[in-house]
């Protein structure tokens, strides 16, 4: 007899499901886990989820903030971690961090 199962755990029971996705679905079953997989799934199943860059520029922002040295060594140490260009730092600290000590 098959039991009635909350949302997507069947999924669970098939074995190595990651065979069976394809994408961005299969990554995330692999590098993850089903259960991260399902939780997603269910989550963002009618939403276009987008991972662009943009999304992390107030972290970068914090990060510079938390860490710029008020050196160039610091900028280009920053950026390497980042992986963004010492330009894009530099534009940080000129538009965020000198405002924050004019005021």
């Amino acid at each position: 007899m098959v039991e009635r199962m909350k949302n997507l755990e069947w999924i669970k029971l098939v074995p190595k499901p990651e065979r069976y996705l394809s994408g961005d679905a299969r990554l995330i079953c692999e590098e993850l886990d089903v259960d991260a997989f399902i939780g997603l799934y269910d989550r963002f199943r009618k939403s276009r989820v987008d991972f662009s860059d943009s999304h992390l520029n107030r972290l970068r922002e914090e990060y510079v903030k938390l860490y710029y040295e008020g050196t160039n060594e610091s900028i280009k140490a920053i950026a390497r971690v980042l992986e963004v260009s010492p330009a894009f730092i530099r534009r940080i600290v000129e538009e965020k961090i000198k405002k924050e000590e004019i005021l």
